[in-house]
């Protein structure tokens, strides 16, 4: 009877929001240094940030260096620039919690939303804002200044294809 009960509440929904690592820390590859970084960041939004700690360990299950352009895909795999990777733990902790809103938008939101790339920006940029407002004790309109200043560059439309969305 239980087993039916848990068929019967099972939807699309409820699978598609289940966590890649459930309990765990996503792998962390490359050196040292960079491991280091992210282990860092990863440790004060812990201590300071929990929930957007949680958020960033709950969607994002691997982060790895690259050289090209800093980007997720749907299974949580981020990738970390160079210019992001050198930055303060404080930024590389901001860049951490927009791509997981990415990931977290994939299989939550856009589920019940149409997709667009500008709207999936925005999403991102906002919550990675809401966090630097934070840290930076901006008002609302500092931080929807900073949102919207990103917003206009439309920088994600640059991202080849092979790296994003184009």
């Amino acid at each position: 009877m239980v087993l039916l009960a848990l068929l019967v509440c099972s939807t699309a929904r409820t699978y598609q929001a289940t966590p890649f690592h459930p309990g765990a820390l996503p792998d962390i590859y490359g050196d040292e240094t960079f491991q280091g970084n992210v282990q860092q960041a990863l440790d004060y939004l812990q201590a300071s940030y929990p929930d957007d700690y949680h958020n960033v360990t709950f969607w994002l299950s691997e982060i790895r260096p690259t050289d090209t352009y800093t980007r997720v895909d749907s299974y949580g795999v981020c990738h970390i620039d160079v210019t992001d990777q050198q930055a303060s733990y404080y930024w590389l902790a901001s860049v951490l919690i927009h791509e997981a809103q990415h990931v977290a938008d994939d299989h939550v939101y856009f589920v019940d939303h149409a997709y667009t790339a500008d709207q999936s920006e925005y999403r991102a940029l906002v919550a990675q804002a809401s966090y630097l407002a934070a840290i930076n004790d901006w008002t609302s309109e500092q931080k929807y200044y900073w949102v919207n200043g990103w917003m206009s560059k439309k920088y994600w439309e640059t991202i080849p294809a092979e790296y994003g969305e184009a």
